[in-house]
């Protein structure tokens, strides 16, 4: 009976601990990884065009610490606005 009782112990602070080490764990952002801009706001993949994302540069901190250093003009008609290609008809309400 004691030994039973003793396990059920065990047991109850083994879930206890469970319990709080999965609620107090630090949650890791969807984001991390992906490109953030001056702003704050998360970049989509599909609209960053940053060198290291479009040709896998690293360039570091450079001197005027910019975070987007991009290779070549965007198309006719089209701007990048933070890191992000958008058509000026686009940014006519921005």
């Amino acid at each position: 009976m004691a030994s039973m009782f003793f396990l059920v112990w065990i047991i109850i602070i083994l879930t206890f601990f469970a319990v709080i080490i999965n609620s107090t764990r630090i949650r890791i952002p969807s984001f991390k990884g992906r490109t953030i801009a001056h702003d704050g706001h998360v970049i989509p993949k599909k609209k960053d065009i940053t060198c290291e994302t479009a040709y896998g540069h690293n360039h570091g901190n450079t001197q005027d610490d910019r975070r987007f250093i991009v290779h070549e003009d965007p198309p006719e008609g089209y701007v990048i606005l933070n890191g992000v290609k958008r058509s000026l008809e686009e940014c006519k309400y921005l």
